[in-house]
């Protein structure tokens, strides 16, 4: 009879280890703001689509939503047309959009952000320099950065909720600027 419990209480350590395990690894829903207030954004020197080295030092005095993520993440790419909608909306404004792609090679990146019809700058993170310094660990992940260079707020995954959270805070900082 003892081994029978063992036998069944086995299985539901297995699924709470597994649901851990995929709720770690990221690539899903958004888990909503995480404030990492005050604290000042790494900076990176990343070579963009064209080749051309993009720092986020050189964005100072912008607000930047910064969007970590992949092409074979199903959630980075339903994110995307949020990011463009966003991007297009405070186009002229002191407000920039940046996402950094983890696959890091432009012949997969490239095409992928033709067909998504991408304007904003992707940057190649080849050897996940970026992701490291900012302590990305699932999949897409978002950085509102301040114009004076600290990290406002972050999202990990996405779905409708970050999407309208992301809106706000954006629009609050912009507000907030003027």
């Amino acid at each position: 009879m003892a081994s029978q419990s063992r036998t069944h209480r086995f299985p539901p350590l297995a699924a709470v280890f597994f649901a851990a395990l995929v709720a770690l690894s990221g690539c899903g829903k958004g888990s909503g703001p995480s404030s990492d207030a005050a604290k000042t954004a790494p900076d990176f020197a990343l070579k963009d689509l064209s080749g051309k080295t993009l720092t986020l030092r050189e964005l100072r005095g912008k607000t930047v939503l910064i969007d970590f993520w992949a092409t074979w993440c199903g959630p980075c790419a339903e994110a995307i047309p949020f990011y463009e909608k966003i991007y297009e909306k405070y186009e002229g404004k002191p407000f920039a959009v940046l996402g950094i792609d983890e696959d890091g090679m432009t012949d997969v990146v490239a095409p992928f952000a033709k067909k998504k019809g991408i304007r904003y700058p992707i940057l190649l993170d080849a050897d996940n320099k970026a992701f490291d310094a900012f302590g990305v660990r699932g999949l897409p992940t978002a950085f509102l950065v301040d114009s004076e260079g600290n990290i406002r707020d972050k999202w990990i995954g996405f779905d409708a909720g970050v999407e309208s959270e992301i809106e706000k805070a954006v629009g609050a900082l912009l507000e907030a600027k003027k």
